[in-house]
């Protein structure tokens, strides 16, 4: 995963789209489940070059440390996954910045729940 840049994204925008999703997200159902999609609140955004044939992602990074991934051209919804902490770290270190703690300890969290193994 190589981090290109970060992104500005706006609620507005999430929640077009959402409305949009490739034939992985009915496949991953139960991850989905514990996404509360009318509540979410961005911390911040990347645009990311993950090496995949169809381009570069958008992986927006929650408060509630979950990570929705979206195709940069189509802007379609790939997935979501709740990142263990070592990964939240990965998406800022490139900027030389520190992941807001509440971030991080909602990942622990999550993963204590086993969410990133879903």
């Amino acid at each position: 995963m190589h981090i290109l840049s970060t992104c500005f994204v706006s609620p507005k925008d999430i929640r077009k789209m959402l409305r949009s999703a490739t034939v992985h997200v009915s496949a991953r159902e139960k991850r989905f489940s514990y996404v509360d999609f009318d509540n979410l609140k961005v911390a911040r955004s990347f645009i990311v070059d993950d090496g995949h044939i169809n381009g570069n992602e958008i992986h927006v990074l929650t408060f509630n440390a979950e990570i929705l991934i979206f195709n940069f051209e189509s802007r379609k919804l790939i997935t979501v996954l709740f990142p263990r902490v070592e990964q939240v770290f990965r998406y800022y270190e490139p900027f030389g910045d520190f992941p807001p703690l509440s971030i991080l300890d909602k990942a622990e969290e999550n993963f204590q729940k086993g969410l990133n193994k879903i």
